[in-house]
């Protein structure tokens, strides 16, 4: 059976349960549509993921969802409400984090430090407040820190400088800083590049414990089919802006629009 067809417009939630729901964004960028009518639905506690070519839009939905970006066209719904256009301040208070392509670190602050950082929008305080032990239940907030920190393995590197971490630590400590913030649902956009294959096996049992242990929504951007098929429950494809398809791992692996996309030839030929 092949992946489901695109659609346009609103998706009811499978159940009439959704925790994300994205109907029919589009945005240009100087006459050039990076991304035309594009629907998705996220179940809670779902590992969803999108991918596709170089340049086919998935970066650009990450940055409607979490604020980044306005669409032209679309609404992005969270827990049922309406946060188009929503700055990402905003967006993170309502409970959507996300990581980055491009490490994101305060690299001269500890690696305690910059998970404290995360603490930042929860708290409705300046950031000063989040690293400085003043003003706040600094015990406390520190140990939740620390916690987010032994989750991803780097419990005993709290005191180190994250410009000091190795690549795929510093990796891991981008999502103990997105773990303060105590998220409902999280956008991880390209977790395992520039990991070796051994880091990549840990980074993807990482993300399955946060859906399995913590109960978080994860929605992944990832390039790395290996790591896709093997822990995604969904998957959205989308190829010059336009979603070709979505479905489970194995229909979409099968579809020939996805084959053609990646490959260059239709199955078969």
């Amino acid at each position: 059976m092949p992946a489901t067809a695109p659609r346009s417009g609103p998706i009811p939630g499978r159940g009439g349960v959704c925790v994300l729901q994205v109907n029919g964004v589009g945005i240009t960028f100087g006459g050039l549509v990076a991304l035309d009518s594009v629907s998705l639905e996220v179940r809670p506690q779902a590992l969803f993921s999108v991918i596709g070519p170089n340049g086919s839009g998935k970066t650009t939905l990450f940055n409607i969802i979490s604020g980044f970006y306005r669409p032209r066209a679309g609404q992005v719904l969270f827990d049922g409400n309406d946060i188009t256009g929503l700055p990402p301040h905003l967006v993170a208070r309502r409970g959507i984090y996300r990581t980055f392509q491009n490490i994101n670190l305060f690299a001269n602050m500890t690696v305690l430090e910059n998970v404290l950082a995360g603490q930042h929008c929860q708290a409705e305080t300046r950031l000063a407040r989040c690293i400085l032990p003043f003003g706040r239940n600094w015990a406390f907030e520190q140990q939740e820190a620390r916690e987010c920190l032994d989750r991803v393995g780097l419990h005993t590197r709290a005191s180190e400088l994250a410009g000091n971490l190795s690549y795929g630590d510093q990796r891991r400590l981008e999502i103990a800083r997105v773990l303060a913030g105590k998220p409902q649902l999280i956008l991880l956009d390209e977790p395992t590049a520039g990991l070796n294959p051994s880091e990549k096996t840990g980074a993807s049992k990482l993300i399955q414990g946060l859906v399995k242990d913590l109960k978080i929504t994860v929605v992944l951007v990832e390039h790395d089919m290996s790591v896709v098929m093997g822990i995604s429950e969904e998957i959205l494809v989308l190829n010059h802006g336009r979603v070709i398809a979505r479905g489970s791992t194995e229909e979409v692996r099968n579809h020939p629009q996805v084959i053609e996309a990646y490959l260059g030839r239709r199955k078969g030929a």
